[in-house]
């Protein structure tokens, strides 16, 4: 399929079949992305290198060996906003229905959130430069969503369905004031990258 032409996402992969894809892609000098896949490292808050459990949600994160195959290919890995993978605290928020209760733990809560999709970002950019991978070219935003029965966006904690489209707002002002980004690596972020991987399968 690679070599015909086809874009693999390998984010509902299992490792080996994850890794098998990434070799057979990277010797036919295509990309392949995992356009809504976060980091294992983060989602699990631990400084170790932590390995993967029958948890239906650490499962969908990738570990490091993963986002390396993934950007040897030029491929990039695409944060989803899906509380779900942000981390262990927030899926089980969000499991147990918890709300904020009151306007200064909702802004807690939106901080928290924004610096753990920074947190995200940050660990595959770290990843990308440890190889050689220009960090600009390694992350995306997914544009992955979660719904509840009633059809309302599951949005990050802090971030209720009429105001989700703040997130994409809130983060780019983030990481511009606290990580000194420039509009490039914005812009790079929000659709860069995947515009530059489309571009490699239409030429």
């Amino acid at each position: 399929l690679i070599e015909e032409g086809a874009l693999i996402d390998v984010s509902h992969l299992n490792k080996k079949s994850l890794l098998e894809v990434c070799k057979i892609a990277k010797k036919s000098g295509k990309p392949v992305i995992a356009s809504h896949a976060n980091t294992l490292f983060v989602f699990n808050g631990k400084k170790s290198h932590p390995k993967k459990s029958k948890d239906p949600f650490a499962i969908r994160c990738l570990d490091d060996r993963e986002i390396k195959a993934v950007l040897s290919t030029g491929g990039y890995v695409g944060i989803t906003l899906s509380p779900y993978f942000l981390s262990r605290r927030a899926s089980e928020l969000v499991e147990k229905g918890e709300k904020p209760e009151n306007s200064l733990k909702i802004e807690i809560w939106r901080r928290k959130s924004l610096r753990f999709l920074a947190k995200h970002i940050a660990h595959v950019q770290n990843i990308a430069q440890k190889i050689g991978v220009d960090k600009n070219n390694a992350v995306a935003l997914s544009s992955d969503a979660e719904f509840d029965d009633n059809g309302r966006v599951v949005a990050l904690p802090g971030y209720p369905q009429e105001r989700y489209s703040e997130v994409f707002s809130e983060l780019s002002e983030m990481l511009r004031q606290e990580y000194d980004w420039s509009e490039n690596e914005i812009r790079c972020l929000f659709n860069g990258n995947v515009a530059r991987v489309l571009e490699a399968y239409s030429s």
